[in-house]
Order: C-alpha cells, then structure tokens, then sequence
C-alpha cells in the first residue's frame, strides 16, 4: 500500500478490460494440456531494425488464469505489444508480386537439432502443412521440401542469441522459448518478405494425437499466418480463432482468404455476414489483445486508527478475474478543485491497487485516473474523475 503523503490520494475503479485475444485450441480431444489448460493465440506487432514487424503466439491459459492474462505474458516475452483493430486490418505480411499474377514460392528452411524425439517424422509434417495449402492452387505457395539455412536459430526469434534481425531467410526450429506457457511463435516481417516460426521444445508434442498438442494443426494455422492470412470467423476454418480438435484441411474460407491475396479473388465472407478482408476479422468472434477497458464504479473506504484515514483501492479485471501487473497512475484534487498530488502503484493478483491519504475521511476529494498499462499496452478507457465526500 502507497501512502499519499499531502500530495497523493486514493481511488477504487473496477474496469471490465475488453478481451482482445484470438483463440486457438490445439490438440485432440480438447483444451486440455497436460492440465495446463487451453490454448489460445495471439496476435501482436514489435519493430526488429526499426521495422514493424508481425508476431503470433500460440500459448497456454492456465487454470485460473484469463485468456488477457495470458496473452499479454506472451506479448511480454516477446517484446511485443497487442494491434489494435486499426492495425490488424492496415499491417499485413502479405508477400511481395511483381504483377498481380505473378508466382511468388516461399522456401521455407528446418533445424531439427532439437525436436523431441517421442514425435515421428516432425519434418514430415510440416512439409504436409505446406502441401495443404499449396494444393490450394493459388499464386502463392511454399516450396514442398523443407531446407537448412544452416542458423542454429531463426534470426527473428526473440530467445535467440544477439538481436533480432531479418536475414533474408525463413527458418523454422525447436526452441526454448522464454514464456514457458509458450507452444510457439512466428515473427513475420511487415516491410521485409522473411518469417520465421519455432516451437517450444519444453511442451509434449505428437504426430499421432498421442500427445497434447498436435504438430501438423499448429502447423497448418501458423503457416496461413506466413502467407499473410488473419484469424477467421468461419466456422471450420483453420484460421479461426477458436476450435479443439486436430484439422489437418482447409475449409473454403481459408482457400477463399489465399486467393484474394495473390489471385486477385472476390472479398470473400469472414464469417461476419459482410464480407472482408483476410486480415481484417469482423464480428463478435473477433476480438483483439488490449487494455481497453470500461469504468465501472468506484469505492472509497475509511481505514486506519479510528477510521481517519481514507482508502481508495482501483480494482482492474479481465471478465471475474482480475489483472496483475498493471501500472495505474491516479491525481487527487481537494474540494476547492486544486491540485493535491499524485499517485503510482501496481496491481497486485487480484487486480487491485490502493493508496492512503492520512486523515483524509473527513474531507472532500475528487480523484482522476489518469493512466493504466501493461507493459506496452496502455488502457485508454480505464481513465476516468470520481468523487468522495465524507
């Protein structure tokens, strides 16, 4: 707890953050990982050699835990913040033609040095990913056999040695990825035509649906993010946000998405009723990772030897659960509307932060907040003045 000394004070805002999460389940038979939960994927954007660049994480929501939660410590971990809606639809990785109906062919390279070796023929099935989607027939496709490009780690991949940089080459590998809830990552470049994709070696990972989490599925999604496709809302799409079992197709939604980058395909229908564009999701599925949230109340309480003192507790949640880790700044005025101070903290488990302001209970105040992040999101709705007569 901070106390605001003549220059602070207190406050309590419980904010509904909108949760802006694309979710993905992976594996067979469900959510389930090893007990850790479901699986969800986000998506955000970070700079690498002062380019914008993509990034999709596909983590674990652990029990307990809110699928904002959850995404923004895999945004963290790598350096990345949440899109706003505005950003999803504008950034694209779509890879460069010469002409409208030019080949473009992706050869995408492998190190396999530490796959896990309960997994069969792991190269296998992400060469069987690839021939999905380049069955499509489209302009663009990957190049059907998997190379080496020689680097023991792609070179956009946060965790690996040195800093991120584009190199021309598009590696997929196993690696420790920092945020253990993390199954895997794919940065892509904004400006640059290179991506590159790693999974997790600290998960179990099977070929036959023997094990939590199905190679091939994350695979098959991951790679339509390669091709520059966003999250759909069409039911049985791979690139819907959300499902729960092993899929190794493509629905019409996915071929209608790969068409209309390339083959200059008609605007095809997302799921929203109205049509869109591939990176562009609409409709009530589609949610995006960020701290906008909604002031809904605040709660001023007197605390302290014989209750003089006045407590004001900001409570920020993602739905019931609340937010840790979210830096809230507050400013207090006192009744005659000057200026009294200011006031920082950070939330704790359960969402909440408090300050005190020694003998405050029988005054008038009026306390504003004034900002609440997380990390590199900042929540822009959660500002909000409320008032406290005793």
């Amino acid at each position: 707890m901070t106390y605001i000394s003549s220059r602070k004070s207190l406050l309590a805002i419980i904010a509904v953050l909108a949760v802006s999460v694309g979710l993905v389940m992976i594996g067979s038979g469900s959510a389930q990982a090893n007990g850790n939960g479901r699986a969800i994927a986000v998506t955000g954007i970070g700079t690498v050699g002062g380019e914008q660049a993509i990034v999709h994480v596909v983590t674990i929501v652990n029990p307990g835990q809110s699928d904002h939660a959850a995404g923004v410590a895999a945004l963290k971990s790598q350096g990345a913040r949440a899109l706003t809606k505005a950003e999803f639809s504008v950034l694209s990785n779509k890879w460069d033609q010469a002409t409208p109906t030019s080949a473009v062919k992706v050869a995408m390279n492998y190190d396999g040095a530490n796959e896990p070796s309960t997994a069969d023929s792991i190269q296998g099935e992400i060469e069987a990913a690839m021939g999905t989607w380049n069955a499509v027939g489209s302009n663009f496709s990957f190049d059907p056999a998997l190379g080496s490009s020689g680097l023991a780690c792609p070179s956009l991949v946060k965790e690996c040695k040195g800093k991120q940089f584009f190199d021309q080459q598009n590696d997929i590998a196993w690696v420790n990825l920092r945020e253990s809830s993390t199954l895997a990552v794919t940065w892509s470049g904004t400006q640059s035509d290179e991506a590159d994709m790693a999974f997790n070696t600290d998960h179990s990972w099977s070929t036959d649906g023997t094990a939590a989490y199905d190679i091939q599925t994350v695979a098959l999604h991951e790679l339509g993010h390669v091709a520059g496709i966003g999250h759909s809302t069409e039911a049985g799409a791979i690139m819907l946000p959300t499902y729960s079992t092993i899929q190794h197709s493509l629905d019409d939604d996915d071929i209608a998405a790969l068409l209309y980058l390339y083959d200059e395909g008609a605007p095809y229908d997302d799921g929203s009723g109205g049509g869109g564009d591939p990176d562009d999701p609409a409709g009530p599925d589609a949610i995006f990772l960020g701290l906008e949230g909604i002031v809904d109340g605040v709660d001023y309480s007197n605390t302290g030897r014989r209750g003089r003192d006045l407590l004001i507790t900001v409570t920020i949640t993602d739905g019931a659960v609340g937010v840790e880790g979210v830096d809230v700044a507050i400013a207090v005025d006192d009744a005659s509307g000057a200026a009294y101070g200011t006031g920082t903290g950070v939330t704790n488990g359960s969402g909440q932060v408090s300050w005190k302001i020694r003998n405050g209970s029988n005054k008038a105040w009026s306390t504003t907040v004034t900002s609440a992040t997380l990390g590199s999101l900042t929540c822009n709705e959660c500002a909000g003045s409320f008032s406290y007569k005793p």
